[in-house]
């Protein structure tokens, strides 16, 4: 069979119509949407590994991995793990992989929602290509691993993180043992948009605040001043992101029903204040009005 395969390969290279085929590759490659890039990667990888077939140039290589920076952030888990594993397979294309590509990736990685197989698929990628692993945070590399859906990140409503198992008072409902591992994956997060995958999973109840805890909810506030930018999206896309309106929510909501106590609140107000002076939140937006003068008169009244 492999006999057959390397004769298959040879006739490939020497017909006209494949050498067309590589030009119109060439030719359109940056018109290619996030799924078509990652098809044309793995055809490639196909014919280099299976028939022997090395069709890209460094040319083409410059030209591929431009598009996937610039669409890897609508690629799909899907798309990302058939991405990845075409460019273990095409060294050409990896190496010429940007430091600000592979964090292009990196950020997709962990802001995609993961199943067992495309998981399995991308961990096995990461392994092989260090630039990639090296891009990525502690927390996405928990999100795409499964370590954070197994302490209840991730799950459906009837899982780990029910309403049942906690025992914390503060919680008014229970994750479970969960709360020592939230903390310090808020703590460690690189990015802003880490702190917003860690929470979001603990939002998809909108009537559940109690899925956070006040020193959840007041860490994330002080870890997303602390990472943000001045040149960082501005104040549009924190204030875009249904996960943060809704971490502002639950903020007031503590502030109103007493559950946070003195430190929180200020570790609360120091980063919605650092988020502000760095021009990610603006005054006069209602949410976070109505947020920081909850937060304001709960501290008045302990």
């Amino acid at each position: 069979m492999q006999v057959g395969k390397v004769q298959v390969g040879k006739v490939l290279c020497e017909h006209d119509g494949f050498v067309k085929l590589i030009a119109l590759v060439t030719l359109h490659c940056g018109d290619f949407e996030a799924q078509a890039v990652g098809n044309v990667l793995n055809g490639l990888a196909v014919l280099q590994t299976d028939l022997g077939v090395k069709s890209v140039d460094d040319k083409v290589a410059l030209q591929l991995v431009c598009v996937v920076e610039s669409t890897a952030r609508t690629m799909n888990a899907q798309g990302i793990a058939v991405t990845l594993n075409a460019m273990c397979k095409l060294e050409a294309v990896a190496g010429v992989m940007s430091p600000s590509g592979w964090d292009a990736v990196a950020r997709a990685v962990e802001s995609t929602a993961w199943d067992a197989q495309d998981a399995g698929l991308t961990l096995n990628a990461l392994r092989k290509l260090e630039a990639a692993a090296g891009a990525m945070s502690p927390s996405g590399r928990g999100r795409v691993s499964g370590d954070d859906r197994s302490s209840g990140m991730g799950g459906g409503r009837g899982g780990s993180r029910g309403r049942g198992g906690g025992t914390d008072s503060s919680r008014g409902g229970g994750r479970g043992g969960d709360f020592a591992k939230l903390l310090p994956l808020l703590t460690d997060a690189e990015y802003p948009e880490d702190i917003l995958i860690i929470v979001r999973p603990y939002m998809d109840e909108v009537e559940s605040p109690q899925l956070l805890n006040h020193k959840e909810v007041a860490r994330a506030f002080q870890m997303l001043g602390r990472l943000a930018k001045w040149e960082h999206q501005g104040p549009l896309y924190l204030l875009s992101s249904r996960t943060f309106r809704a971490l502002l929510r639950i903020a007031k909501d503590f502030a109103d029903s007493g559950k946070f106590n003195r430190t929180t609140i200020m570790v609360a107000v120091a980063g919605i204040t650092d988020l502000h002076v760095k021009h990610q939140v603006r005054a006069g937006n209602t949410v976070v009005d109505d947020t920081l003068s909850a937060l304001e008169a709960a501290l008045g009244r302990l």
